[in-house]
Protein backbone atom coordinates (compact mmCIF):
# COMPACT_ATOMS: atom_id res chain seq x y z
CA UNK A 1 0.00 0.00 0.00
CA UNK A 2 1.58 3.33 -1.04
CA UNK A 3 0.76 6.73 -2.39
CA UNK A 4 2.83 9.06 -4.35
CA UNK A 5 3.25 10.91 -7.21
CA UNK A 6 5.53 11.02 -10.75
CA UNK A 7 9.09 9.94 -10.28
CA UNK A 8 12.27 8.85 -11.58
CA UNK A 9 12.34 5.32 -12.26
CA UNK A 10 16.02 3.49 -13.47
CA UNK A 11 18.51 0.88 -13.10
CA UNK A 12 21.52 2.07 -11.15
CA UNK A 13 24.15 3.69 -13.08
CA UNK A 14 22.00 3.86 -16.29
CA UNK A 15 20.23 6.94 -17.64
CA UNK A 16 17.08 7.49 -16.15
CA UNK A 17 13.68 7.43 -17.51
CA UNK A 18 10.80 9.44 -16.59
CA UNK A 19 7.49 7.32 -15.82
CA UNK A 20 4.33 8.01 -14.44
CA UNK A 21 3.21 6.32 -10.92
CA UNK A 22 0.02 4.70 -10.58
CA UNK A 23 -2.85 6.75 -9.10
CA UNK A 24 -2.93 6.87 -5.29
CA UNK A 25 -6.15 6.57 -3.11
CA UNK A 26 -6.57 7.51 0.42
CA UNK A 27 -8.84 4.60 1.55
CA UNK A 28 -8.42 4.41 4.92
CA UNK A 29 -8.67 8.13 5.99
CA UNK A 30 -9.57 9.38 9.55
CA UNK A 31 -12.73 10.58 10.80
CA UNK A 32 -13.90 9.55 7.20
CA UNK A 33 -13.73 6.07 6.59
CA UNK A 34 -16.78 4.18 8.23
CA UNK A 35 -15.83 1.54 10.47
CA UNK A 36 -18.36 -1.75 11.37
CA UNK A 37 -18.54 -2.81 14.86
CA UNK A 38 -21.14 -4.59 16.35
CA UNK A 39 -23.65 -3.45 13.92
CA UNK A 40 -22.67 0.05 14.65
CA UNK A 41 -21.46 2.29 12.00
CA UNK A 42 -17.81 4.97 13.62
CA UNK A 43 -15.02 6.59 12.07
CA UNK A 44 -12.03 6.61 13.76
CA UNK A 45 -9.00 9.07 14.77
CA UNK A 46 -6.37 7.39 12.90
CA UNK A 47 -5.08 4.55 11.30
CA UNK A 48 -1.57 3.04 11.75
CA UNK A 49 0.72 -0.36 10.61
CA UNK A 50 -1.17 -1.38 7.25
CA UNK A 51 -0.68 -4.07 5.63
CA UNK A 52 -2.27 -5.73 2.61
CA UNK A 53 -3.07 -9.68 1.90
CA UNK A 54 -4.77 -11.46 -0.42
CA UNK A 55 -6.26 -14.84 0.11
CA UNK A 56 -9.31 -17.01 -2.08
CA UNK A 57 -9.78 -14.26 -4.72
CA UNK A 58 -9.98 -11.59 -1.68
CA UNK A 59 -7.60 -8.56 -1.06
CA UNK A 60 -7.72 -7.46 2.48
CA UNK A 61 -6.52 -4.82 3.91
CA UNK A 62 -5.63 -4.66 7.55
CA UNK A 63 -4.85 -1.77 9.98
CA UNK A 64 -4.67 -0.73 13.75
CA UNK A 65 -7.38 2.19 13.82
CA UNK A 66 -7.48 4.06 17.12
CA UNK A 67 -10.28 6.23 18.84
CA UNK A 68 -8.98 9.45 20.93
CA UNK A 69 -9.94 9.44 24.86
CA UNK A 70 -12.41 12.85 23.68
CA UNK A 71 -14.70 10.78 21.52
CA UNK A 72 -15.49 7.97 23.63
CA UNK A 73 -18.80 7.80 25.49
CA UNK A 74 -18.64 10.50 28.59
CA UNK A 75 -18.76 7.38 31.05
CA UNK A 76 -15.12 6.10 29.09
CA UNK A 77 -13.83 9.62 28.82
CA UNK A 78 -10.51 8.52 30.47
CA UNK A 79 -10.29 5.41 28.21
CA UNK A 80 -8.09 4.92 24.79
CA UNK A 81 -9.06 2.39 22.38
CA UNK A 82 -7.12 0.44 19.47
CA UNK A 83 -8.42 -1.98 17.30
CA UNK A 84 -7.65 -3.99 14.29
CA UNK A 85 -9.99 -3.41 11.17
CA UNK A 86 -10.15 -5.14 8.05
CA UNK A 87 -11.70 -3.79 4.59
CA UNK A 88 -11.96 -6.43 1.69
CA UNK A 89 -11.97 -5.80 -2.10
CA UNK A 90 -13.27 -8.65 -4.49
CA UNK A 91 -9.67 -8.77 -6.93
CA UNK A 92 -12.02 -9.77 -10.11
CA UNK A 93 -13.14 -6.16 -9.63
CA UNK A 94 -11.55 -3.04 -11.66
CA UNK A 95 -9.18 -0.68 -9.84
CA UNK A 96 -11.57 1.90 -11.32
CA UNK A 97 -14.61 0.33 -9.14
CA UNK A 98 -12.83 0.39 -6.07
CA UNK A 99 -11.70 3.90 -6.25
CA UNK A 100 -15.49 5.30 -7.22
CA UNK A 101 -16.68 3.50 -4.36
CA UNK A 102 -13.72 4.56 -1.92
CA UNK A 103 -14.20 8.12 -3.29
CA UNK A 104 -17.90 7.92 -2.49
CA UNK A 105 -17.16 7.18 0.86
CA UNK A 106 -19.09 3.32 0.34
CA UNK A 107 -16.66 1.52 1.10
CA UNK A 108 -16.46 0.36 4.50
CA UNK A 109 -13.88 -1.44 6.86
CA UNK A 110 -15.08 -4.61 9.98
CA UNK A 111 -13.24 -4.14 13.28
CA UNK A 112 -12.61 -7.69 13.43
CA UNK A 113 -10.36 -8.23 16.62
CA UNK A 114 -10.82 -6.39 19.85
CA UNK A 115 -10.37 -6.23 23.49
CA UNK A 116 -13.84 -5.35 25.76
CA UNK A 117 -13.55 -1.79 26.97
CA UNK A 118 -14.20 -1.51 31.04
CA UNK A 119 -14.72 1.78 32.75
CA UNK A 120 -11.43 3.07 33.64
CA UNK A 121 -9.53 1.01 31.32
CA UNK A 122 -7.60 1.84 28.31
CA UNK A 123 -8.24 -1.27 25.48
CA UNK A 124 -5.86 -1.45 22.53
CA UNK A 125 -5.22 -4.44 20.16
CA UNK A 126 -1.62 -3.49 18.65
CA UNK A 127 0.22 -4.28 15.83
CA UNK A 128 -1.42 -6.71 13.28
CA UNK A 129 0.89 -8.59 11.74
CA UNK A 130 -0.50 -10.69 8.71
CA UNK A 131 0.24 -14.01 6.66
CA UNK A 132 -2.09 -15.37 3.58
CA UNK A 133 -2.00 -18.74 2.73
CA UNK A 134 -4.32 -20.37 -0.01
CA UNK A 135 -8.10 -19.33 1.22
CA UNK A 136 -6.98 -18.52 4.87
CA UNK A 137 -5.81 -15.73 6.52
CA UNK A 138 -3.78 -16.10 10.22
CA UNK A 139 -3.58 -13.05 11.46
CA UNK A 140 -1.82 -11.72 14.99
CA UNK A 141 -2.47 -9.30 17.12
CA UNK A 142 -1.33 -7.71 20.52
CA UNK A 143 -2.68 -6.43 23.31
CA UNK A 144 -2.91 -4.76 26.79
CA UNK A 145 -5.30 -3.48 29.29
CA UNK A 146 -4.25 -0.04 31.48
CA UNK A 147 -5.75 1.36 34.19
CA UNK A 148 -6.27 4.32 35.73
CA UNK A 149 -4.92 5.02 38.86
CA UNK A 150 -6.48 7.88 40.47
CA UNK A 151 -3.64 8.17 43.20
CA UNK A 152 -0.76 8.45 41.08
CA UNK A 153 -3.01 9.80 38.11
CA UNK A 154 -1.28 7.38 35.94
CA UNK A 155 -2.29 4.22 33.91
CA UNK A 156 -0.85 1.14 35.01
CA UNK A 157 -1.02 -2.16 32.80
CA UNK A 158 -2.89 -5.04 34.26
CA UNK A 159 -2.39 -7.75 31.36
CA UNK A 160 -1.05 -8.73 28.15
CA UNK A 161 -2.55 -10.58 25.29
CA UNK A 162 -1.53 -12.51 22.47
CA UNK A 163 -4.06 -13.43 19.93
CA UNK A 164 -3.98 -15.60 16.60
CA UNK A 165 -6.64 -15.01 14.60
CA UNK A 166 -7.98 -17.56 11.25
CA UNK A 167 -10.31 -16.40 8.88
CA UNK A 168 -11.36 -18.09 5.26
CA UNK A 169 -12.66 -16.55 2.36
CA UNK A 170 -16.09 -16.76 1.12
CA UNK A 171 -18.29 -16.92 -1.82
CA UNK A 172 -19.28 -13.24 -0.91
CA UNK A 173 -15.19 -12.26 -1.05
CA UNK A 174 -15.30 -11.42 2.70
CA UNK A 175 -13.10 -13.18 5.34
CA UNK A 176 -15.01 -15.19 7.79
CA UNK A 177 -12.89 -15.02 11.01
CA UNK A 178 -13.09 -17.82 13.84
CA UNK A 179 -12.53 -16.87 17.38
CA UNK A 180 -9.16 -15.46 18.73
CA UNK A 181 -6.95 -17.95 20.25
CA UNK A 182 -4.42 -17.14 22.90
CA UNK A 183 -1.25 -18.27 21.84
CA UNK A 184 0.77 -17.66 25.77
CA UNK A 185 0.00 -20.99 26.36
CA UNK A 186 1.51 -23.15 23.50
CA UNK A 187 4.85 -20.89 24.44
CA UNK A 188 5.31 -20.69 27.38
CA UNK A 189 8.03 -23.36 27.80
CA UNK A 190 10.16 -21.55 25.42
CA UNK A 191 9.29 -18.33 26.89
CA UNK A 192 10.34 -19.32 30.42
CA UNK A 193 13.61 -21.36 29.28
CA UNK A 194 14.64 -17.85 27.94
CA UNK A 195 13.67 -15.60 30.22
CA UNK A 196 11.18 -14.04 28.19
CA UNK A 197 7.76 -12.34 28.66
CA UNK A 198 5.70 -9.35 27.28
CA UNK A 199 5.06 -10.82 24.20
CA UNK A 200 3.91 -8.24 20.92
CA UNK A 201 2.90 -9.32 17.37
CA UNK A 202 5.90 -6.73 15.48
CA UNK A 203 3.70 -5.32 12.92
CA UNK A 204 3.19 -5.61 8.66
CA UNK A 205 3.61 -9.26 7.20
CA UNK A 206 4.81 -12.72 8.00
CA UNK A 207 6.06 -14.87 5.18
CA UNK A 208 4.74 -18.36 4.25
CA UNK A 209 7.76 -20.53 3.63
CA UNK A 210 8.65 -22.85 0.59
CA UNK A 211 7.82 -25.84 2.74
CA UNK A 212 4.45 -24.16 3.70
CA UNK A 213 5.77 -22.58 7.07
CA UNK A 214 3.89 -19.83 8.83
CA UNK A 215 6.47 -17.32 9.87
CA UNK A 216 5.67 -13.90 12.34
CA UNK A 217 7.74 -11.60 13.03
CA UNK A 218 7.27 -10.17 16.82
CA UNK A 219 8.97 -8.64 20.01
CA UNK A 220 9.74 -9.91 23.22
CA UNK A 221 11.22 -8.39 26.70
CA UNK A 222 14.26 -10.07 28.41
CA UNK A 223 14.58 -8.25 31.67
CA UNK A 224 14.64 -4.30 30.50
CA UNK A 225 15.88 -5.19 26.65
CA UNK A 226 13.38 -5.84 23.97
CA UNK A 227 14.57 -8.28 21.23
CA UNK A 228 12.74 -9.21 17.91
CA UNK A 229 12.08 -13.11 17.08
CA UNK A 230 10.36 -15.14 15.09
CA UNK A 231 7.23 -18.01 15.90
CA UNK A 232 6.60 -20.16 13.25
CA UNK A 233 4.03 -23.12 13.15
CA UNK A 234 4.36 -26.35 10.52
CA UNK A 235 0.87 -27.43 10.39
CA UNK A 236 -1.54 -24.44 9.31
CA UNK A 237 -1.40 -22.63 12.73
CA UNK A 238 -2.41 -25.71 15.38
CA UNK A 239 0.80 -25.76 17.18
CA UNK A 240 3.34 -22.43 17.36
CA UNK A 241 7.38 -23.04 18.36
CA UNK A 242 9.41 -20.12 19.42
CA UNK A 243 12.84 -20.24 18.94
CA UNK A 244 15.14 -18.54 21.16
CA UNK A 245 17.68 -16.56 18.68
CA UNK A 246 17.55 -13.26 18.88
CA UNK A 247 18.45 -9.80 16.73
CA UNK A 248 20.56 -7.64 19.06
CA UNK A 249 18.50 -5.28 21.40
CA UNK A 250 18.80 -2.31 19.34
CA UNK A 251 16.89 -3.48 16.28
CA UNK A 252 13.18 -2.75 15.89
CA UNK A 253 10.34 -2.62 13.24
CA UNK A 254 11.25 -6.17 11.36
CA UNK A 255 10.36 -6.63 7.61
CA UNK A 256 10.92 -10.60 6.99
CA UNK A 257 11.44 -12.37 3.84
CA UNK A 258 12.18 -16.21 2.67
CA UNK A 259 14.98 -15.95 -0.21
CA UNK A 260 16.71 -19.33 -0.67
CA UNK A 261 15.16 -22.21 0.19
CA UNK A 262 14.84 -22.28 4.34
CA UNK A 263 16.94 -18.88 4.01
CA UNK A 264 15.12 -16.37 6.24
CA UNK A 265 16.12 -12.88 5.88
CA UNK A 266 15.36 -9.97 8.47
CA UNK A 267 16.03 -6.26 7.98
CA UNK A 268 15.59 -3.93 11.22
CA UNK A 269 16.02 -0.80 12.24
CA UNK A 270 18.83 0.42 14.31
CA UNK A 271 19.81 3.99 16.14
CA UNK A 272 21.60 5.30 12.63
CA UNK A 273 19.81 2.87 10.03
CA UNK A 274 18.79 -0.57 9.14
CA UNK A 275 20.35 -3.89 9.05
CA UNK A 276 20.18 -7.24 7.59
CA UNK A 277 19.94 -10.72 9.27
CA UNK A 278 19.52 -14.14 8.18
CA UNK A 279 18.96 -17.47 9.70
CA UNK A 280 19.40 -20.63 8.39
CA UNK A 281 17.84 -22.76 11.41
CA UNK A 282 14.65 -21.40 11.46
CA UNK A 283 15.40 -18.82 14.08
CA UNK A 284 17.62 -20.47 16.31
CA UNK A 285 20.49 -17.80 15.21
CA UNK A 286 20.64 -14.70 13.64
CA UNK A 287 23.46 -13.27 12.27
CA UNK A 288 23.88 -9.80 10.48
CA UNK A 289 24.38 -11.15 6.43
CA UNK A 290 27.09 -7.92 5.38
CA UNK A 291 26.77 -7.81 1.52
CA UNK A 292 22.87 -8.81 0.88
CA UNK A 293 20.70 -6.24 0.06
CA UNK A 294 23.57 -3.47 0.83
CA UNK A 295 21.16 -0.80 -0.67
CA UNK A 296 19.24 -0.57 2.20
CA UNK A 297 21.84 -0.52 4.77
CA UNK A 298 22.27 3.68 5.08
CA UNK A 299 23.49 5.52 7.49
CA UNK A 300 23.02 8.97 8.02
CA UNK A 301 24.75 11.64 10.67
CA UNK A 302 23.54 13.60 12.26
CA UNK A 303 19.82 12.43 12.21
CA UNK A 304 18.88 16.23 12.80
CA UNK A 305 19.81 16.69 9.34
CA UNK A 306 18.80 14.32 7.53
CA UNK A 307 15.35 12.06 7.66
CA UNK A 308 17.09 8.24 7.08
CA UNK A 309 16.02 6.27 4.02
CA UNK A 310 13.45 3.54 5.20
CA UNK A 311 12.46 0.24 3.82
CA UNK A 312 8.77 -0.02 4.16
CA UNK A 313 7.83 -3.48 3.13
CA UNK A 314 9.57 -6.06 1.32
CA UNK A 315 8.44 -9.09 -0.70
CA UNK A 316 9.61 -11.88 -2.68
CA UNK A 317 8.59 -12.71 -6.93
CA UNK A 318 9.27 -14.70 -9.67
CA UNK A 319 9.68 -12.31 -12.94
CA UNK A 320 10.55 -13.81 -16.30
CA UNK A 321 11.69 -16.92 -14.60
CA UNK A 322 13.86 -14.50 -12.38
CA UNK A 323 13.80 -14.85 -8.49
CA UNK A 324 13.34 -11.15 -7.09
CA UNK A 325 12.96 -9.44 -4.18
CA UNK A 326 10.67 -6.58 -4.08
CA UNK A 327 10.92 -3.76 -1.70
CA UNK A 328 9.61 0.08 -1.03
CA UNK A 329 12.05 2.79 0.49
CA UNK A 330 12.01 6.15 1.07
CA UNK A 331 14.99 8.21 -0.45
CA UNK A 332 15.65 11.81 -1.30
CA UNK A 333 13.35 13.37 -4.19
CA UNK A 334 15.00 15.62 -7.35
CA UNK A 335 16.56 18.47 -5.52
CA UNK A 336 15.35 17.50 -1.69
CA UNK A 337 18.96 17.60 0.22
CA UNK A 338 17.68 16.83 3.59
CA UNK A 339 13.92 14.89 3.78
CA UNK A 340 13.78 11.96 2.23
CA UNK A 341 9.78 12.21 1.47
CA UNK A 342 9.88 10.13 -1.88
CA UNK A 343 8.99 6.73 -2.15
CA UNK A 344 10.79 3.73 -4.41
CA UNK A 345 9.88 0.81 -5.35
CA UNK A 346 13.62 -1.39 -5.56
CA UNK A 347 13.93 -4.74 -7.46
CA UNK A 348 17.39 -6.94 -5.81
CA UNK A 349 18.64 -10.15 -7.07
CA UNK A 350 20.84 -10.00 -4.29
CA UNK A 351 23.60 -8.93 -7.42
CA UNK A 352 21.51 -5.83 -9.03
CA UNK A 353 19.68 -3.24 -7.55
CA UNK A 354 17.37 -1.31 -9.44
CA UNK A 355 14.50 1.37 -8.97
Amino acid sequence: MCCGSSTAVHAEGNKAKEVKSPQGVPFLVPRQTIVETQGQSQTRDYFFSPSLVSAGGVLVFFAESHINDTNLHEEHASVAYADVVAGYVDSAKSWSSFVDEVSANKWKVHSVFNRVIQVGHASRAIYPTVIAKGNKVFLLAGGYYLKSDPSSKQRIEVSRGFDLLVGEATQDKVIQWSEPTSLLPKIEPSAKQGGLDQFVSAGGSGVVMEDGTLVFPMVARRERNHFVMIIYSKDDGKNWLLPLGMLPAECTDPLIVEWEKGQLLMIADFMFGRRVYESRDMGATWTEAVGTLTRVQSMFFPRSWRIAERVESITTATIAGKKVMLYTQKGLPPGEKTRATALYLWVADNSRTFH
